[in-house]
Order: C-alpha cells, then structure tokens, then sequence
C-alpha cells in the first residue's frame, strides 16, 4: 500500500487523536519528529529558560549520544555519575542542595529539568519507586518553565523573571 509522507499519512492521523485525546487535549496539535536526537533537542530547548541545564547520569543518552545537539541548542548537560546507568533521588536532590547553598549560583547554570533514559545505556530499568522519587526530587526545581503545582516544596524561593 502506498501512503503519504511521515506526518501525513493515515497511521499518524490516528496516533494523533489518540494522543490528543489521551492529553485531554482536542484542540491541540501532534507533531511528530523523526527521530530521537531532534526530539531530546526540541523538548529540552523548550522546556529550559536559557540559563537553564539538564540533569542527567553521566552515561545518560544526552550526555553522551546526542553529537552535541543538547549543547548546540544552549543547554548544558549537567552530569551526576550513575550506577548501572541510573541516578538516584538522592543525587538530584543533593544536587539541587548544593546549587542552592551555592553563594554563587547566580552565575551558574540552573538545573532546569532532569532526563532519565529508561531502559538505561546499560538497560536497567528504574523501578517505579526509583522513578516515583526521582520525580519529587524533579519536583524540586524551580523554573519558570516547568508547570509549579500549589504546595509543592521548593529548594529556594522563586525571584522574579525579567
């Protein structure tokens, strides 16, 4: 059978409503990339202010599998070494700490959002309780890029963006 192009044929169609409805979204729009490089570069491009990095295990796809798209788009990789790929809660959150209590962290680059690749370069897998944690500790940072939920705690109160 032959079909349209990528994005414009039946199947894409499909994945589309699907998503749109799975998001609650049935106004929005689906786009879709063609592969996974462009899509950690445009997602993390859009989600990070541009002061902003990304925490991710120092073996982590886009620390080491990108060909410096995350870094040619502005954003650092900001690595924390792994253990069989992963990266704890701990880790993001003593992260976080030191940034903060950090006199210098004004001249730093923010951690604006963490990536965790699962399955790992190594191909463990994070349990749901490793990423239900991981994602509190996510949770942490502050950015004006990242949706803030009410009462969510926050590792340094929020100044004003210009």
């Amino acid at each position: 059978m032959k079909m349209p192009g990528y994005g414009t044929d039946d199947i894409c169609a499909s994945a589309s409503q699907k998503i749109l409805a799975a998001c609650n979204a049935p106004d929005g729009e689906v786009y879709f990339l063609t592969g996974g490089t462009q899509t950690n570069a445009v997602v993390i491009d859009a989600m990070l202010a541009s002061y902003q990095g990304v925490i991710a295990a120092d073996t982590g796809h886009v620390s080491l599998h990108e060909a410096g798209a995350i870094e040619y788009g502005g954003h650092k990789v900001l690595q924390l070494p792994h253990k069989l790929g992963k990266i704890s809660a701990e880790q993001i959150a003593a992260f976080l700490d030191n940034f903060a209590a950090d006199a210098n962290h004004d001249h730093m680059v923010m951690p604006g959002m963490v990536y965790l690749s699962h399955p790992t370069e190594y191909g463990t897998l994070y349990s749901k309780q490793e990423l239900q944690t991981s994602m509190m500790s996510a949770r942490l940072i502050i950015s004006r890029s990242i949706w803030m939920v009410p009462g969510w705690p926050m590792r340094w109160p929020a100044r004003p963006m210009n």
